[in-house]
Parts: C-alpha cells; sequence; structure tokens
C-alpha cells in the first residue's frame, strides 16, 4: 500500500498573499485504494475527493516537522504531559494554519515501517471550518515511500516560490536543506529532541556523538534511554555500547538463515508467527519441536551462534536497563541483560533471533534497547520467541481435557517448555487453544 499526493495549481481569486496565490491548489490525498481526503462541504452540501487552499502551509509544517515526523519512534498519548507538543510533529492538522486539512496521523512503527491514519470529523467542526472529512483509514506504509512523497510534495511548492526573494520563501528553502541534509537534525528528530530546548551541555554531548565511529549504535541505543536530557541518554548509550563490547565474527552458517525472505503483515502477531515458522523450516524443524533448554548451546549448534549463552551482566549501577541486543557489521550478535532467571534469558536470546535474522537483517550495525521505543517491533519479536519457544502445535499437544486450562496446567506446560506462565497464557489466548480459567 502507497500514499499518492495529488496537487492540482488552481486560480486564488480574493488570496491577497503573493506565496499564498502562487501556491494555491486542489489537493487530494490517497491512501492504497480509499481517498482520504473525501469531504462534505457542509455550506454547499456537496461531496469531494479533495480540498482547496495553499499548500505553503502544509510544506512549511512538513519541513519544520521533518526529522520528527519521519524518524521519532516515541508514540505518546493523550494522558501524558508531552502530547500536545509531540501531536505537533505528527499531526498534519498542525500544519493546516486555519483551512481545511483531513486529520491524518504519521508515526513509526519500526525500521523502514510508518503507519498513516486517517480520522474522520465526527464531531462539531472548528469555527471557520465548514468542510468535513469522511474517510477512516490505517495502513503499514515503507517508510522510504512515504519520504519520498512528501519531499515531492514541498519541491513543487519550493518550486512554484522560486524567484522570490521574500523572507517566508528563502526561509523555507533554507529550512528544507537542512532538515534533508544536516546529520544532526536527523539525531535530534529520531530521538525526539527539540533542538530549541538543548542548553550548552546538551550541544556539546551531541557535537561530541556526531564525530565518534559508532554514532548509529549510540543513537539505536540512546533511542530507547528513559532519560530527560539529551546528554544523559548519550551517555548511557555509551556506556551500554562499551559494555556489550564486540562479538565474534559471523559465521557462515547464520549469514545463510539471515537471508530468509521475509514480509511483514499488518498485525504484528502475524508477523512473528510467519517468522518463527520460516526459521523452523530453515532449520528443518518439526512443527512441534520445541529448542533445547539450553538454548544457548541449541543456537551454537543449529545456528553457528557460538557465544548466544556468553551474556555480559549490568552493574548494579544500571540494573534499571532491561537487555540491550548489539550487532556490529560483520560480527555476530552480543546481548547485555539484567535478567537472572533461566527462562528469562531464553525469551530474550529468542527475541535477538527475530531482531537480527528477520526485522533487521542487513549486516548494517544495529542495536535495540528493551524497554524503550518501536513498541511494533517488539510485539513482533515477542509473538516470534513465543511460538518458537512454545509452539502452537506442542501446545496442542499438551493442552487439558476439554480445553479448560487451569493453573496447574498452565505451569506443567511452561515448566516443560522452560518459559513463563505468560507464555502459554498468551499462546492458549492468541491461538485459541482453549479457556483459560483462575
Amino acid at each position: 500500500m502507497t500514499l499518492q499526493i495529488r496537487t492540482e495549481w488552481a486560480a486564488a481569486p480574493g488570496v491577497t498573499g503573493a506565496l499564498e496565490a502562487a501556491t494555491w491548489s486542489r489537493m487530494e490525498f490517497q491512501l492504497g485504494d480509499v481517498v482520504i481526503s473525501e469531504l462534505l462541504d457542509e455550506h454547499a452540501g456537496t461531496s469531494r475527493r479533495g480540498f482547496y487552499g495553499s499548500t505553503l502551509p502544509l510544506s512549511e509544517w512538513l519541513v519544520e516537522a521533518w526529522p520528527r515526523l519521519l524518524l521519532e519512534g516515541k508514540v505518546s498519548s493523550p494522558n501524558r504531559p508531552d502530547w500536545r507538543e509531540w501531536m505537533g510533529y505528527h499531526h498534519f492538522r498542525a500544519g493546516r494554519q486555519g483551512g481545511a486539512m483531513p486529520d491524518l496521523r504519521l508515526t513509526r512503527l519500526a525500521p523502514g515501517a510508518l503507519q498513516l491514519e486517517a480520522v474522520p470529523d465526527l464531531g462539531k467542526l472548528k469555527p471557520g471550518i465548514h468542510v468535513r472529512f469522511l474517510r477512516a483509514a490505517v495502513a503499514r506504509l515503507d517508510a522510504g515511500q512515504v519520504e519520498r512523497e512528501l519531499a515531492l510534495f514541498v519541491d513543487a511548492t519550493c518550486a512554484k516560490i522560486a524567484g522570490s526573494q521574500e523572507p517566508r520563501a528563502i526561509g523555507l528553502r533554507d529550512a528544507w536543506s537542512r532538515a534533508r541534509g544536516d546529520a544532526a537534525v536527523r539525531v535530534l528528530g529520531r530521538l525526539g529532541v527539540d533542538p530549541d530546548c538543548m542548553d550548552p551541555a546538551d550541544t556539546s554531548a551531541l557535537e561530541r556523538l556526531l564525530e565518534e565511529e559508532d554514532r548509529e549504535l549510540l543513537v539505536d541505543v540512546a533511542e530507547g534511554v528513559q532519560a530527560a536530557r539529551l546528554g544523559v541518554r548519550l551517555e548511557t548509550a555509551r556506556f551500554a555500547v562499551g559494555r556489550a563490547g564486540a562479538g565474534e565474527r559471523a559465521t557462515r552458517r547464520w549469514t545463510e538463515l539471515g537471508r530468509k525472505v521475509f514480509d511483514r503483515r499488518a498485525q504484528p502477531w502475524l508477523t512473528g508467527w510467519d517468522a518463527a515458522a520460516k526459521f523452523r523450516a530453515g532449520l528443518g524443524l518439526a512443527g512441534a519441536a520445541a529448542p533445547d533448554r539450553d538454548l544457548g548451546g541449541w543456537l551454537a549448534d543449529r545456528c553457528g551462534w557460538q557465544n548466544a549463552g556468553n551474556w555480559r551482566r549490568w552493574p548494579s549501577s544500571h540494573r534499571t536497563l532491561d537487555t540491550l541486543h548489539l550487532r556490529r557489521a560483520g560480527e555476530m550478535p552480543v546481548l547485555v541483560s539484567s535478567a537472572s532467571t533461566q527462562k528469562a534469558r531464553r525469551f530474550r536470546l529468542a527475541r535477538s533471533l527475530y531482531y537480527f535474522l528477520f526485522s533487521r537483517p542487513t549486516d548494517q550495525p544495529t542495536a535495540i534497547l528493551d524497554g524503550g521505543v518501536l513498541t511494533m517491533e517488539r510485539s513482533e519479536a515477542n509473538a516470534f520467541a513465543a511460538e518458537l519457544l512454545a509452539p502452537v502445535e506442542r501446545l496442542r499437544e499438551l493442552e487439558p481435557e476439554g480445553g479448560q486450562w487451569d493453573c496447574e496446567a498452565v505451569s506443567r506446560a511452561a515448566n516443560e517448555l522452560c518459559v513463563d506462565n505468560r507464555v502459554i497464557e498468551h499462546q492458549v489466548w492468541n491461538r485459541e487453544l482453549g479457556v483459560l480459567r483462575d
């Protein structure tokens, strides 16, 4: 599915501003087969597929929001104090400047994936607005396709005012150049940091980051660090990457497994289950076969991940961190974790298989800090780990008579498969294997 924006330049009678008049147009947004800009004009009593206005305000907003709009992994909600600030970077209506605009919300789901949601106008319209947008839609989109489509929209606006020397036109062109080409701007966008709110210490920390060889890894980790200050997030990331150290050289078997063809599904659990099925097929496993209790040894034998069981531990000063999954180019993954039980460690190892063989299969340095952002990716990894360690076919063999899973039955299956009780409960519920009873 793709996003399409159609712009038809139109005459602008009565529009006094030269830049607004030059960029006056009919705009139409389409998400797959759905025209998400379809509206009802309540004054005229007619419906149409697009709306009229200047492309300049939306272009200015896109340029200002650009790095956070496309790269920020954090997602806020109405009950959080940062909701309005976050919404200003991800809801298109923040750029309408009083004109008509469909309620479009763009968020990052996972590496290379964005979600676009169109919300219809159901309540009373705001004063001065007489068009009601009608369509509801939500879709997972390729981030590259969305970025290209939005860039074409901004480029078209810039082209219409290319000869203008008005400050507003010059400001748009200069800001557009920085948004796409400035490494610092992109880093701040991904980390959800407003450059106007940085103090000298944060600025110094950012400048240091941009000069470091491990910059991409550090940004990956800092994205998941829960701290208010940029400097603290980067310092924690630096410590974490240093703690992980280097991995062993990537084995041939591991590299072969990472070349499996894989497509994401609309629902994260389906994606995880499909990935687990492909992983089993790649290893020649029967549907009911579960890995050994010694998952590290099992991964060494079957996947060529020789150091899978060699975990690094966080020191007491960083025990609030969960698990860091890190892989450098040409190396095997390494994990640093606070998980202490065998069951917890096995589940995190299974997550790593998904992260590095399916979600991020390229040979680029990458890191994931559990407990941070990108909840869609973690949901996929959780579904993969649950299906790998507690396969549905095995649970069918363990299903109690009448499909009544009481606490004893859940614990018995969890102990046999060496997983937490919650893994069994989620599998029973999600795979419709019976009824959970207190």
